[in-house]
């Protein structure tokens, strides 16, 4: 038994000797308008909640609050007005989920501290974090992975979908959703997105960019590298490129005045990384709690990606997106996707090095041409999987907590 298996077993021991002072406690403390937020990580402060959540902070009445157990990240909220509960201090926390009526989440995950939650019907939401034909569910030997994945989206009583295509097929026919629990109230973090559209290369903002290579000007070109989780462990896609060596990589970034960030899916780190380079830098979101990937993207002027839902968001800039994907057939067999993948991609596909920095020099001389290629197929896709136009997404949220919190007595039960 491993270390994280021995946790679990005396995190549930735990959890059964409490549970005769938790039981009545959850049912006897009456629900208040609170309403609790989450991010995939205590130690993480981002993604839909982080912008449905610092809304609310200004434009609701309802008692909101982030979860977090990290102090940067307290101090942030603490600075903008909000208000949080650390898992710090284990008695405000169950104080807290005791008397709350709805939590939010961004993910499948359930916060449920001593089972608190499913003992007094808190009304559990969550908004996801990524929609597009990559989302279905591992197809493993045992069937397993599959059944979690339903069984995760089902407990929540209301799970959102960013378009109505999205929810009947990905929402009821993937993960056997009923009609009652699927919402669509769009992606907050998206709306940034569509508006800046209208920002022209070389009057992008570079402040996020400047944290990290300081020396990076408007007239740079930012490049965002997004590989997703595998259900396999594997290498950084990039390093197994034919012809790519780290040496002539740096050339070419140097002599098209490029820089490269490179983030990965916080659930899995390939095996092998590169260290920094002055214009290579890879971003540790777990080692940076305020770092918003949707904020950063407002800075980027060319995704590179092979399967992240990252595509999706970043359609709505209207901005060059490249594709690397070496392990397609291997991913499409193990994992699969909700269509044909190749079908929807809204930029070129690269196979080796020298296509590859073809393909990068015509998106930093003439970014126009490849997203006039590729216009139609990217409209299609933001149809299907992140409607767009969307852009009070944060209004519609709040709105629709202050509903729930009213009717409490009304909403979709397991």
């Amino acid at each position: 038994m491993n270390r994280i298996s021995i946790l679990k077993v005396m995190l549930f021991i735990l959890y059964v000797i409490a549970l005769p002072f938790t039981f009545p406690l959850a049912k006897l403390i009456p629900k208040t308008s609170l309403i609790l937020f989450f991010c995939s990580s205590r130690h993480k402060y981002s993604d839909n909640t982080r912008y449905i959540f610092e809304y609310m902070v200004s434009n609701s009445s309802l008692d909101v609050c982030w979860v977090t157990s990290n102090k940067e990240i307290e101090q942030y909220i603490e600075d903008l007005g909000g208000k949080f509960v650390s898992t710090r201090y284990p008695i405000g926390l169950i104080w807290a989920v005791l008397r709350a009526r709805v939590f939010v989440d961004c993910g499948d995950g359930k916060f449920d501290p001593f089972w608190i939650s499913s003992m007094s019907g808190t009304i559990l939401v969550t908004t996801l974090h990524g929609c597009g034909p990559k989302v279905s569910m591992s197809r493993d030997t045992v069937g397993k992975s599959a059944i979690q994945q339903m069984q995760s989206h089902l407990r929540f009583n209301y799970v959102n979908f960013p378009s109505d295509y999205a929810g009947e097929w990905i929402g009821a026919r993937v993960y056997n959703l009923p009609n009652d629990k699927i919402v669509n109230l769009g992606y907050p973090r998206c709306d940034q997105l569509i508006t800046s559209q209208s920002c022209a290369v070389g009057h992008r903002p570079r402040t996020i960019s400047k944290q990290f290579c300081p020396k990076i000007t408007s007239s740079s070109t930012v490049i965002l590298y997004t590989p997703t989780w595998r259900p396999y462990e594997y290498d950084l896609p990039i390093l197994s490129m034919p012809g790519f060596n780290l040496d002539a990589f740096n050339v070419m970034l140097t002599e098209l005045d490029v820089y490269l960030f490179l983030t990965v899916h916080s659930v899995q780190v390939p095996r092998s990384i590169p260290k920094q380079q002055t214009r290579f830098r890879f971003i540790s979101t777990n080692d940076i709690p305020l770092f918003d990937v949707s904020a950063f993207m407002t800075e980027v002027d060319i995704l590179l990606n092979d399967y992240s839902t990252t595509s999706v968001d970043f359609a709505h800039t209207n901005r060059p997106q490249i594709s690397y994907m070496p392990d397609y057939k291997k991913y499409k067999k193990i994992k699969g996707f909700a269509e044909e993948y190749r079908e929807t991609l809204v930029g070129p596909e690269v196979t080796d090095f020298d296509s590859f920095k073809r393909v990068v020099t015509k998106a930093v001389m003439k970014p126009e041409e490849i997203t006039a290629e590729y216009f139609e197929v990217t409209k299609i896709l933001l149809e299907k999987y992140n409607s767009p136009g969307i852009l009070t997404s944060s209004l519609r949220w709040s709105n629709f907590l202050e509903k729930i919190c009213s009717k409490s007595d009304n909403y979709p039960r397991d």
